[in-house]
């Protein structure tokens, strides 16, 4: 079951073929509200690190806040989960 995230995160979603980068300070209505398979990861932040993370993936951008599953991009989803392993778990 998730909680509300204890602090604003950077989150990281499956839905499809496609991958949303979005913020929030409360996961459990957010993702209420978006469509989505999985939660792949979440990373401490707001919308400063969420526009960074936009700009660094723009390559892979579709629409919005939509994304394709390339490699760079799983792979930093990958070391987010990896980096902030607690962080994950709390934010449920």
């Amino acid at each position: 079951m998730l909680s509300a995230s204890p602090q604003p995160c950077v989150y990281y979603l499956r839905f499809g073929d496609r991958i949303k980068i979005g913020t929030t300070s409360d996961l459990k209505t957010r993702l209420t509200g978006v469509p989505h398979d999985e939660v792949l990861a979440l990373e401490p932040g707001s919308y400063d690190v969420e526009r960074a993370r936009q700009r660094q993936f723009g390559a892979l951008w579709i629409r919005r806040e939509w994304y394709r599953p390339g490699e760079a991009l799983l792979a930093h989803i990958a070391a987010v989960r990896e980096r902030y392993a607690d962080f994950q778990v709390a934010a449920r």
